[in-house]
């Protein structure tokens, strides 16, 4: 299997149409073209264009079907938009050799919905220098947003999709807002270069709203730090500051029972008093909050 890319677009302009060969699977009768190429992104590790895929020798296009009676869906029954991240430095190949690794085994049932779909990895020669390249969907431009700005309608969708990666066995390692792309709607999370794979400890749903659990008792760093205030700010206060300390919410359905919570010492009528003073802050805290997610952006300003 090979894919002809138009050097033209890579770094030292040229005429020449580069071809290379696929790598992670063999399957040495297909051919696959690139056309109507355009610069998507130039960072200093990848370069990254946008372009048309379509099998050589493909005529118009064929029926598109389901997987159904044994009969599997052909992804290039006609023409696809695909973004190609294109790397020649052996550190960045090896980045694209991992992505890859990602793509073909943990990531494989996600294509589609939660992730890109992925045509392969092909290696070869670019204009005299080792390059390699990875094709998958396009899937959509960045979140122009930060992600604690997005409503919930998007929010539990983008939620869902980081929570189905990681039961899927991996930890992104850079999930933030310039890896999560949308069209139609529908939010993907790419960029799996610094991927590994993950077993994910989470002892808790992700609920919106709800309050913030204690992150010793949530299991999972990467998707604590993903829904808190640091990042999606999906949580609502999970707890009170009483006496300098952090006391679970559950404590605070009383001014009674939090002062059950005061540090040893502390008389009863001053602890009493430390709690309806914590309680009403802790009302402040939360109207905040509601009122800060009310404000949160529609899709259609996000993207």
């Amino acid at each position: 299997m090979s894919l002809s890319l138009p050097a033209q677009l890579l770094p030292t302009p040229s005429s020449e149409i580069t071809i290379l060969q696929r790598t992670d699977i063999l399957n040495i009768n297909t051919h696959f073209v690139t056309t109507d190429a355009s610069i998507f992104h130039k960072g200093k590790r990848f370069v990254t264009f946008r372009a048309t895929l379509s099998r050589k020798g493909q005529k118009g296009a064929a029926e598109e079907r389901d997987e159904e009676d044994g009969v599997r869906w052909n992804p290039y029954c006609r023409p696809r938009q695909v973004v190609c991240k294109v790397a020649t430095e052996p550190a960045t190949i090896k980045l694209l050799i991992n992505e890859t690794a990602m793509y073909l085994l943990p990531l494989r049932s996600l294509q589609g919905k939660y992730v890109p779909l992925f045509h392969g990895m092909f290696e070869g020669f670019m204009q005299g220098k080792a390059a390699a390249c990875i094709v998958m969907d396009y899937c959509g431009v960045p979140l122009k947003v930060a992600l604690n700005r997005v409503d919930r309608h998007l929010l539990v969708k983008v939620a869902s999709a980081a929570v189905a990666i990681h039961e899927a066995g991996i930890i992104h390692n850079d999930l933030c807002e310039r890896n999560i792309v949308c069209l139609d709607d529908r939010p993907f999370i790419i960029d799996f270069e610094t991927a590994v794979p993950h077993k994910c400890l989470r002892a808790q749903k992700v609920t919106i709203g709800g309050p913030e659990p204690f992150p010793s008792k949530f299991g999972c760093d990467e998707l604590f730090w993903f829904c808190s205030d640091e990042m999606a700010d999906l949580w609502s206060p999970g707890g009170i500051t009483y006496f300098d300390r952090y006391v679970p919410i559950e404590h605070a359905e009383s001014a009674a029972k939090l002062a059950k919570q005061a540090p040893e010492g502390i008389p009863e009528d001053l602890a009493l008093l430390g709690a309806e003073m914590a309680i009403r802050q802790l009302a402040i805290n939360i109207n905040g909050y509601r009122k800060k997610f009310r404000a949160r952006l529609p899709m259609s300003e996000c993207v």
